[in-house]
């Protein structure tokens, strides 16, 4: 339960019940983007950042030298997409990094180059800060790497968190989600 300490106790019941049927039940949790968030965007520039979001928006906290859970998240989240053309058209990803030291505009740019429904974010440590508390999410430096959250949380189209997916979620229950979100958040 130690990995889930940061998450408030009905974002934890929500995770535990993600599988229960084939029907994701979307529902807005204390959780998410404040109107007024606003970072440092890969382009370089000051933007809010829910101003990015689309009918399918996940946002994902990490770093561009992650070894392994930012890329390996990366990969699933392209394989789900895959070559449906209603998703990539649909989706964005906000990419928020966890290492403002390293993590400037046009790596984030380039890292995220793969993957056109991709927008990154940085800021300086205590925006960044902010932004994961309106998340439960955490990251702090650890052995030359930085450990941090690891979940992509599904918005709504008011920057709002509806559901949370591990990391370590199968491809095909990713792209269940994002086809089941864009008919929930075309609906509103």
């Amino acid at each position: 339960m130690s990995r889930y300490r940061h998450l408030p106790k009905i974002a934890l019941l929500w995770i535990f019940m993600a599988g229960c049927g084939d029907r994701i039940q979307f529902q807005e949790l204390p959780l998410g983007l404040g109107a007024d968030t606003a970072l440092e965007s890969q382009d370089g520039a000051r933007e809010r950042v829910a101003a990015a979001l689309k009918p399918i928006t996940l946002l994902f906290f990490g770093y561009t030298r992650c070894p392994d859970f930012c890329p390996m998240t990366l990969h699933k989240l392209h394989a789900a997409v895959g070559d449906d053309a209603q998703l990539k058209d649909n989706l964005r990803l906000i990419f928020i990094s966890v290492d403002p030291q390293n993590d400037k505009p046009a790596e984030l740019k380039r890292y995220l180059s793969a993957f056109s429904y991709a927008r990154g974010y940085t800021g300086s440590a205590e925006e960044l800060r902010q932004t994961e508390k309106s998340f439960g999410a955490f990251s702090k430096p650890a052995d030359k790497t930085i450990s941090h959250s690891l979940y992509l949380y599904v918005l709504n189209r008011q920057g709002r968190v509806i559901h949370l997916i591990r990391s370590d979620a199968p491809v095909a229950e990713l792209r269940k989600v994002m086809q089941q979100a864009l008919q929930h958040n075309q609906g509103k």
